[in-house]
């Protein structure tokens, strides 16, 4: 077996190998506009990994297409994950070198102009791969008959930092060069994807946590219905303005105490990560999963906040599938115990401010009178809190204003996760948790971690029962911008009025407004405060 593995630690990093073998067939060649490539059949798809869709960028810069090649690129392996912590010594240069590719699952190499889906993954901004076994796109390619697109892009410093705190004005645009990557992305799937078998007229994107919240970041751009049709965003995270992202950035320079711009341009990609790590260890968990995030400003390719964008009118035509977990940010729980004892008085928003204590207290015991929570502890009602406040309820605020644009779809996934071990964390529907449901994969190696093994044989049915529904209301609406179709509950277009939620879990059924005096009272307290400011 031909086989490049890389052993990646982390919270979603596990085995990766590539898919081919020498008894498998190559595919025929496949030509783009930057040369030939070849790949491999498995089953009875198309594979072709790690084909390079930028050159290797210079520090802080934008990436370019890359160049045409004269040789054919054999596309048999997954490339390196773009530099992060859990890669070490010099593989992080040849990661930074090599990194900037895509993936694809192909089920022809034809005529028949397929729904394309393009998946960005999550990770804080700072790690992940589209190597992680959990996005392999083979069950969605053969369940729905489209072609599915998984790409790397540039994370933490390299791809979220304002480096014109150091370098000056000329490096504006850097606090965007992972989400930049993600354009050229879709540049090279609106170029080629017909020679794949896709059609590039109908093309959806979805990913997420800092997947969902780069491609929410996308309906701020300019025309972004030049790159995609429909948009499913998965517990996105918030966006930071320029002054946040400056404030940030210049928080850590202070910190870090280097100006150099010949020294930050200049060092090796293996030290800039120790930086990173050394900064993320100093904010700590779950704090430092903010530092990170796609910033909008005039002169960025982000122009403005996504819900005045919406406002404007910009995406207009652009069909919409959003939702979040019921119980977000419990997945932290599993790393931060002290998450599960937190109190009005300690808890991460008072941590940044400790003026907010009131109104956790009025929130607390507003939260507390939910059906469903008379048992819920200090730290329960704290993280659901959080939930609303950085991922449903600005889920919320985009659906409300998109359904006015076009087509839109809100979902709830619940479904209880069995980590007996884990107190805050046990019997919810924490982050991520809804990937393995949604690629059909349910049997990597982390879904463990995540949401368990199985507790008997119905558990296990209802599982499978779950995934093959999300994967098809997934690909009805990547084809249609319909979730509905057969084995999946009738769903509703959202709307102000009825704000009808497709609850995901052991039963699927549809709930009108669930929790809304929570998300209008949450809403309220973002208004008041903002919990990006950690630079200020």
């Amino acid at each position: 077996m031909k086989c490049s593995c890389k052993f990646l630690l982390g919270i979603f990093f596990s085995l990766t190998c590539t898919l081919f073998t020498q008894a498998q067939q190559l595919t025929p060649e496949v030509q783009t506009a930057y040369g030939n490539v070849q790949g491999f059949a498995q089953d009875d798809l198309n594979v072709f990994l790690g084909i390079p869709y930028a050159q290797t960028p210079r520090r802080f810069e934008a990436a370019r297409p890359p160049r045409v090649g004269n040789e054919t690129f054999q596309a048999l392996e997954f490339s390196l994950p773009c530099p992060q912590d859990s890669l070490r010594g010099i593989t992080q240069q040849e990661a930074a070198n090599t990194c900037l590719t895509l993936n694809i699952w192909t089920p022809g190499l034809d005529d028949e102009k397929r729904a394309v889906m393009v998946f960005i993954h999550g990770g804080a901004f700072y790690f992940g791969s589209s190597s992680e076994p959990t996005f392999n796109g083979a069950n969605l390619a053969s369940m729905g008959d489209v072609v599915v697109v998984t790409l790397n892009y540039r994370l933490g410093f390299l791809g979220y930092f304002d480096y014109s705190v150091i370098g000056g004005d000329r490096y504006e645009n850097s606090v965007n060069n992972g989400l930049q990557d993600q354009i050229l992305a879709l540049e090279w799937v609106q170029q080629n994807i017909t020679a794949f078998g896709g059609n590039p007229e109908n093309v959806t994107v979805f990913g997420e946590s800092a997947g969902a919240s780069n491609l929410v970041a996308l309906l701020a751009i300019d025309n972004p219905q030049r790159y995609f049709k429909r948009l499913i965003a998965q517990s996105a995270s918030p966006h930071q303005s320029q002054e946040e992202s400056r404030a940030i950035s210049q928080m850590v320079a202070d910190g870090i105490g280097i100006y150099s711009d010949f020294f930050w341009r200049g060092m090796g990609a293996g030290m800039l990560l120790y930086i990173q790590r050394e900064v993320l260890k100093t904010v700590g968990t779950p704090t430092n999963s903010l530092l990170f995030a796609p910033t909008y400003g005039e002169n960025l390719v982000m122009k403005q906040n996504v819900v005045d964008a919406v406002d404007a009118g910009l995406t207009k035509d652009v069909d919409l599938l959003i939702g979040t977990n019921l119980n977000e940010t419990a997945l932290w729980s599993i790393y931060a115990s002290n998450l599960c004892t937190m109190t009005a008085q300690q808890n991460l928003f008072t941590l940044i401010d400790e003026s907010t204590v009131p109104q956790m207290e009025n929130l607390i015991a507003l939260f507390s009178q939910t059906p469903g929570r008379e048992d819920a502890t200090g730290g329960d009602l704290v993280l659901a809190i959080a939930d609303e406040y950085l991922f449903r309820g600005p889920a919320i605020d985009i659906a409300e204003r998109q359904a006015e644009h076009g087509n839109t779809y809100m979902y709830l996934f619940d479904y209880p996760s069995n980590l007996p071990q884990y107190s805050c964390a046990n019997g919810r529907a924490v982050h991520s948790a809804d990937l393995f449901f949604m690629f059909g994969n349910l049997g990597v190696d982390f879904a463990d971690e995540v949401i368990g093994e199985p507790r008997d044989s119905a558990d296990a049915s209802a599982r499978e029962n779950l995934s093959q529904l999300m994967m098809k209301a997934w690909l009805n609406f990547a084809k249609t911008g319909d979730p509905n179709g057969e084995g999946v509950p009738a769903w509703p277009k959202y709307d102000t009025e009825t704000r009808a939620t497709m609850r995901l879990g052991t039963e699927s059924y549809v709930e009108n407004a669930p929790f809304q005096s929570e998300y209008e009272a949450v809403k309220e307290f973002r208004e008041t405060f903002n919990i990006m400011r950690l630079g200020k």
